[in-house]
This record gives C-alpha cells, sequence and structure tokens, in this order.
C-alpha cells in the first residue's frame, strides 16, 4: 500500500509541476515572440538594430525615410583631390585640362583658397577594376588642395580660417596621426569668432522605424540635423558611422563656420565627400550643402 501511495503521489506531483510550467511557457513566450515579430515586420533589413540591443537608444526621432530623399542637382562642381592624390577613373574626373578652379592649398602652414589651373591627362601606370583608363590631375602649383571647386558664388580666392583639416590617409598612416571618426558618441566643440559649435553623432530613427546615425551642429540657439546613413549590425561589425571630419572653419569669409567631410564607404574602395557651406544656410539653419563629390569602389 506505502508503494502504491508513494507512486500516486509521485504521479501527482509531476503532473502539476508540468501544468504549472506549461502554463508560465504559455503566458511568457507568445508576448516575447510578439514584440520580436512586429519589429521584424517594421524594420526592414540590414538596415536594423537588434530589437534586444541597449546601446541603441534612438534620440532624433521622426526623420524622413531614405527613400523619400531627393539627390539635390548641386550648380557647384567639386573634386576631392588628397585622398587619392589626383588619380581617378576618367569617367569620375569632372575637370578638365585648361579649365580654371579654385583649390583649398596649404602652404608655409596657411590654408587658403587659391585659383589653379588644371591639367588632365591618362596616366597608364594605374590600374584597377574593370577595363577604365585612368588619368591623373596636376594643378600649376607645387602642392595638391584638398579639394578644388567650380561655379561656386560663395567661395573667393583668398586665406581661409582653418579650425581643422585632415591630411591624406597615407600620410595619416605614416604618420600615425589620428583621425575625427564621425561615429555615434562622436562629440567636438569648435569655437569661431565667440561663437562655440558643437558638432556630434546621435543614434536616430527614420519615420519607417529605419534606424541611422546622425549627425548635428549646434550652437546654443540652434540645432541642425546635417545628414544621417544607415545604422545597423551585422555579427562581427556595428556601423555606427557617418565618415571622417575632413576639413571644418570658416571656408566662406562670413565668420561662421563651414564643413566638409567623408561618406562612411559601405563600398570597398568607393569614396564620397560633402561640403557645406554657412552662407549658403536658409533661415533658422546654420549650414547648407552646397557640392558632393564621389568615385566608385572595386
Amino acid at each position: 500500500m506505502g508503494i502504491a501511495l508513494f507512486a500516486i503521489t509521485f504521479f501527482v506531483s509531476n503532473l502539476l509541476v508540468l501544468n504549472f510550467g506549461t502554463n508560465l511557457i504559455t503566458k511568457e513566450s507568445p508576448a516575447i515572440k510578439v514584440k520580436a515579430t512586429d519589429t521584424q515586420e517594421k524594420i526592414a533589413p540590414p538596415a536594423i538594430a537588434d530589437a534586444t540591443e541597449t546601446d541603441f537608444v534612438p534620440e532624433i526621432r521622426d526623420l524622413p525615410n531614405f527613400e523619400d530623399i531627393q539627390n539635390p542637382d548641386f550648380k557647384t562642381k567639386l573634386v576631392d583631390v588628397i585622398e587619392h592624390g589626383g588619380v581617378y577613373r576618367k569617367s569620375e574626373v569632372i575637370a578638365k585640362s585648361g579649365e580654371t578652379w579654385l583649390g583649398l592649398f596649404e602652404q608655409n602652414g596657411k590654408l587658403s583658397l587659391n585659383r589653379t589651373k588644371v591639367n588632365v591627362r591618362l596616366d597608364p601606370s594605374q590600374e584597377g577594376p574593370g577595363d577604365e583608363d585612368y588619368v591623373r590631375l596636376s594643378f600649376n602649383q607645387r602642392s595638391l588642395p584638398l579639394f578644388i571647386v567650380k561655379n561656386s558664388k560663395a567661395l573667393m580666392p583668398g586665406p581661409v580660417t582653418p579650425l581643422y583639416h585632415r591630411l591624406s590617409m597615407k600620410e595619416t598612416d605614416e604618420g600615425n596621426l589620428p583621425i575625427k571618426s564621425l561615429t555615434i558618441g562622436y562629440k567636438e566643440k569648435f569655437r569661431l569668432n565667440g561663437e562655440e559649435y558643437t558638432l556630434r553623432v546621435a543614434p536616430g530613427i527614420t519615420r519607417d522605424g529605419t534606424t541611422a546615425n546622425v549627425l548635428i551642429l549646434e550652437t546654443d540657439k540652434r540645432s541642425q540635423v546635417i545628414t544621417y546613413n544607415t545604422y545597423y549590425r551585422d555579427t562581427n561589425t556595428k556601423y555606427d558611422i557617418i565618415g571622417d571630419l575632413l576639413w571644418i572653419g570658416d571656408l566662406d569669409g562670413d565668420g561662421k563656420l563651414d564643413l566638409y567631410f567623408s561618406d562612411f564607404g559601405y563600398e570597398k574602395g568607393g569614396f564620397g565627400s560633402n561640403l557645406f557651406l554657412s552662407s549658403a544656410a536658409e533661415d533658422g539653419k546654420l549650414v547648407k550643402q552646397v557640392a558632393s563629390f564621389g568615385t566608385a569602389g572595386c
């Protein structure tokens, strides 16, 4: 009888435990699954932040969706020179031999915008992906400019006020020099003519739920979203970067901050850059983009 009672008690106890455990799983699991499923449906990969991430809390919300952003047609032409050392695929160079452009040159430790005549010639020593010819830009100055511009009404020859300018990647690598990478968490103050500016990168989210890296410029009176790109994380890498700061200071001579920065290269070997000027800013804004440049990757 004792053995029979023990067997019955053991069976009833296990049945109760099993039923209790099943109730816990039934009550908790559907809520978690539904939450994860909803997040995945709203945010299309690869532009997603894992719903369980605790280090991505959007500060800037309701950004326009990426597909709603229109590419502007800039009147000002721009060619970045120092990044590639003046060597490009033939189709990537919009400058022509004999043209006069305005270049940002460094001479004796000082920066200035100088008119320069451009020479474009084929360079058979250069090879790269595809079968396109490569060309080399040269100028009637000894040094290479940081970039050259054409058709800009805001920029004129003369000295400029730099607060920072980055050397070429080759020079920074050889000199082991720091690079100002515009990643989430970057925050730096710049003072120009008594005004303090803060340049920073914050996490954001678009109206359709796509996570973004957001570049912001602000003073004590105004704040402006400069640009943003896709934030996402894969197995090994967190893509939380806008690009690199290449130049910041007063370029157009109005006493206010201008900036020039590169795009993060989602495409291996590709390069893009953007020029923002304060003199072109609309009412209530600090700067406006006036030109861009880009080269293809591998």
